[in-house]
């Protein structure tokens, strides 16, 4: 299932020039205005605005001055009609986004991100760059000579960025391989706590207050007799809602239907 997001709200603006316009909308709403180096790109003029902060786009244009609003999305045509089940219909194909018209009459954008280079990835509609870190390998050559290569490893914020066989690596797809548990510092916390307590209740009570228990599950007893079995791992808290599109996405997606055959988890 592809997704879209309100990405640009872009000002129109019917001049020769958008210096002046820059200054005003810059002043009006705080932020700086930054004119893109490339020249296929001198009629946009972007503002800057906090990271959380809808981005803010100026256009020079030929039409009335107005303010219309630009849609991402990482499937142009299946956005595309998305809208139009909705009575949204297509004007004009321009690049790699598609111009519409909204029942009310209100032009507005769809837009797909390109990502030109394979160690760029998108993440909630901002570009980022694979970290790199090289690795020394000792390596056998043909004559039995051992020889120290350089082999450099990329990853995502999510982890490490794999090459799988047939699925492979590409502008347009990667998988990273994610711990759960990572960022965990609570389980030598936890281990402690459940030391120190004396009964199942106690343990029970330990296990709910700090939860760093990393991957495995819980066996206890006591001299009361009471018992207790539980998998307080780290494991996904998923809403019926994400369980719902987890489920669609076996049963549509071949690369999850594969990963779960295998019994790897996806997000």
């Amino acid at each position: 299932m592809h997704k879209s997001r309100l990405g640009v709200v872009v000002i129109d603006c019917q001049t020769d020039g958008l210096d002046r316009e820059a200054e005003f909308w810059a002043g009006a709403l705080g932020g700086a205005a930054k004119r893109s180096p490339d020249p296929d790109n001198e009629s946009y003029i972007e503002l800057e605005t906090a990271p959380d902060d809808m981005s803010v786009l100026l256009q020079k244009v030929d039409h009335p001055s107005r303010v219309h609003l630009d849609i991402e999305t990482d499937d142009l045509e299946a956005e595309a009609a998305r809208l139009e089940k909705l009575g949204a219909k297509r004007i004009a194909k321009i690049k790699r986004w598609w111009v519409m018209e909204a029942p009310s009459g209100h032009r507005f954008c769809i837009y797909q991100l390109s990502l030109d280079e394979p160690t760029t990835y998108l993440h909630e509609g901002e570009i980022r760059a694979l970290s790199p870190t090289d690795h020394q390998i000792e390596v056998r050559a043909d004559d039995g000579s051992v020889q120290t290569e350089t082999v450099t490893r990329y990853a995502s914020h999510h982890g490490p960025v794999v090459d799988l066989p047939i699925l492979g690596w590409s502008t347009e797809t990667a998988y990273a391989l994610r711990d759960a548990n990572l960022g965990n510092d609570r389980f030598l916390h936890q281990f402690l706590e459940m030391d120190r307590a004396q009964s199942v209740d106690e343990l029970r009570s330990a296990l709910h207050r700090v939860q760093g228990i990393p991957w495995v599950n819980t066996v206890a007893a006591d001299r009361h007799g009471d018992t207790l079995y539980t998998d307080t791992s780290t494991v996904p808290a998923l809403t019926a809602e994400a369980q719902a599109d987890w489920e669609r996405s076996l049963e549509e997606d071949l690369v999850a239907a594969l990963m779960f055959e295998q019994r790897i988890a996806l997000r």
